[in-house]
C-alpha cells in the first residue's frame, strides 16, 4: 500500500466514509485532472476544482461514477498545451 493510499484511507475513515472509496479507480482521473488543470490553468485551480467536484458530487447525492462524468466535463474546459 502506498502511502497516498494509506493517507486517503485514513481521512476517509476520520470523514465517516467508505474507506473503499480512498482506493476507487475515479481517484486517479481526480489527480490526473488535477495536475492538467495546475499546469494549464494556473496551480491553485487545481486541489480547488477537485473540491467543487467532491462539493458538487456531495450535494447532488453522487456516487463515484458521477465524480467521473464530472471530471470529463471539467477537463473539457482545461485549456491544452501547445
Amino acid at each position: 500500500m502506498t502511502d497516498l493510499t494509506q493517507w486517503a484511507t485514513l481521512v476517509a475513515e476520520e470523514l465517516g466514509l467508505d474507506a473503499q472509496a480512498a482506493t476507487d479507480p475515479a481517484i486517479k482521473e481526480l489527480l490526473d485532472l488535477t495536475r492538467e488543470v495546475a499546469h494549464n490553468v494556473t496551480r491553485p485551480a487545481g486541489p480547488i476544482t477537485t473540491f467543487l467536484i467532491g462539493l458538487a458530487v456531495g450535494q447532488a447525492g453522487g456516487n463515484n461514477d458521477m465524480v467521473k462524468a464530472l471530471v470529463e466535463k471539467i477537463n473539457a474546459l482545461v485549456p491544452q498545451e501547445q
